[in-house]
């Protein structure tokens, strides 16, 4: 973690994308102490259980000290584990472009179905008694924190603070995020 009068921005892999190609998460720790995640990704593999423990396990970071979390796109892997950042005491804003968030509230919602379900399978198989990572609650918590974002449109995150979302193609409404600290 940067000290305030530190000059250096830091760059953290927080998530699983460090050693796999799913759970998108990076923070991004500014001189002026704001802290920036970029994507909020789920772990996803075949097997439930060790993605259930992986989703479920600490975050790297306080959610509640977040200054704002950016969307890169609506893949589960780069977004569906916002509800849980929420759940977890974040009460900032989530940026991301118009087009996602269009698409967002019916992929998070159907996602509580997955993970309802999962759990089950879970307990059953493993004679446990877990809890969803998260519920309808957390979700709606989730969506009610999100703001849509004008491709290549300059926002301001903080007096210190930038952001501009490209559009890159990827899926409908993904976006390259440039950030002006």
């Amino acid at each position: 973690m940067c000290k305030k009068n530190d000059t250096k921005i830091q760059v953290r892999c927080v998530g699983m994308s460090a050693v796999e190609v799913t759970g998108s998460m990076y923070l991004v720790t500014c001189p002026t102490g704001e802290q920036i995640l970029l994507d909020c990704g789920l772990y996803q593999s075949s097997n439930k259980y060790e993605c259930y423990k992986i989703n479920n396990g600490k975050f790297g970071f306080k959610p509640s000290e977040l200054t704002a979390v950016l969307i890169s796109h609506i893949h589960s892997d780069h977004n569906l584990l916002a509800p849980r950042l929420y759940k977890d005491g974040a009460t900032c804003k989530t940026y991301m472009s118009y087009a996602s968030v269009d698409m967002v509230k019916p992929m998070a919602l159907e996602s509580v179905k997955i993970m309802e379900r999962d759990t089950m399978t879970i307990n059953k198989r493993y004679k446990k008694s877990y809890e969803p990572i998260y519920n309808e609650d957390d979700v709606h918590n989730y969506l009610s924190n999100i703001y849509g974002v004008e491709y290549n449109n300059m926002i301001e995150i903080t007096e210190n603070v930038s952001a501009q979302f490209i559009p890159s193609g990827h899926i409908h409404g993904a976006c390259q995020i440039i950030l002006y600290i």
